[in-house]
């Protein structure tokens, strides 16, 4: 975004902060979502809808929260999130006047979360997380009008209802389309294999592994189009996945017997105990995948027919043949 087209969009908040004051906001209200506003437009070529992002390098503290909210934040695909850090935070608060909604002290320390719908910021959430004294809770605006706060005892506890609260009051008022279900049940999934989680939220309605009707296709055919997408965001660089069969053991060079750390040049060669260690690396990977799926009790898997056994079988190696050919070719 240019600083001329940054300039136009600011302009523009400054001239809906004055037509809701004279439609009747109040001006404290509709100054306090301007800002926010501004500060969303400010990040939006960065925003990415179905997820939250941060603005700038973080502290220690800032890293482990955002990453909570990174893993455990349920959000649908046409949803954006910003975590404010403690530093950007506390030079964004309402105005003094605001004290309905005045949640940090003088001196207070807390983290914000906005929320908004994705490139429509007319209804937004502002979330305050930090400890007391400072008051944890969510607050809710419209075209420069508080449509109501909620108010938690702990910092966890707002983090613990915050998706909720954005599902019942950000709801999409159109159907969502197929590229909508993949993205929002792939990176659930995805976010609960990285945190090694088997209790993320997850709004069965929309997700194709809960429903693969949604996609009109069968379970095996659901399962592994999940796999095969989780797979290729956490195994997407040939030197990384080296690096991490190193670490898991590795293969023996049967003429020297010591470790040796595969490469692609050697297995693009023949090189039979660097491809099955790659291979068994992928299948491993693959396994632990359908484990995890297996601990959220989506699919019954014992209640399969022989058809569905033999389609699981041909879809597995399917998937595993697809990982290694992706890996070795680098695509």
């Amino acid at each position: 975004m240019t600083q001329k087209s940054l300039h136009e969009k600011l302009q523009k908040i400054e001239e809906k902060i004055k037509a809701r004051i004279q439609a009747g906001s109040d001006p404290v209200f509709a100054h306090w979502q301007g800002a926010l506003e501004s500060v969303l437009s400010t990040m939006e070529p960065y925003l990415v809808a179905g997820q939250i992002i941060t603005t700038n390098a973080l502290e220690k503290e800032d890293v482990e929260l955002f990453q909570k909210l990174h893993t455990t934040l349920d959000l649908a695909p046409y949803i954006t999130a910003v975590f404010l850090p403690c530093d950007t935070s506390n030079h964004t608060s309402p105005p003094k006047t605001a004290e309905s909604i005045q949640r940090v002290p003088e001196n207070g320390i807390s983290n914000k979360v906005l929320v908004s719908k994705h490139n429509d910021f007319r209804r937004l959430m502002v979330v305050e997380l930090g400890r007391p004294p400072v008051r944890a809770g969510i607050d809710i605006f419209q075209d420069g009008n508080l449509l109501g706060s909620y108010d938690y005892e702990t910092p966890q506890d707002c983090m613990d209802a915050l998706s909720k609260v954005i599902w019942v009051h950000l709801k999409s008022r159109v159907k969502w389309s197929t590229a909508d279900t993949v993205l929002y049940t792939e990176n659930w999934f995805l976010r609960s294999a990285a945190g090694k989680i088997i209790d993320l939220p997850v709004n069965q309605n929309h997700s194709y592994i809960h429903h693969p009707v949604l996609l009109n296709i069968s379970e095996v055919e659901a399962i592994f189009k999940l796999m095969r997408a989780t797979l290729v965001r956490l195994l997407h660089d040939f030197d990384q996945v080296a690096d991490a069969v190193d670490l898991a053991g590795g293969f023996e060079n049967p003429e020297t017997g010591q470790v040796k750390k595969i490469t692609r040049e050697e297995i693009a060669q023949g090189e039979t105990d660097q491809v099955a260690a790659l291979h068994e690396f992928i299948v491993n990977s693959l396994l632990e995948l359908l484990k995890l799926l297996r601990g959220y009790d989506i699919i019954k898997f014992e209640n399969f027919s022989e058809k569905d056994n033999t389609a699981f079988k041909d879809a597995f190696e399917k998937t595993v043949a697809e990982t290694y050919q992706r890996l070795i070719k680098n695509e």
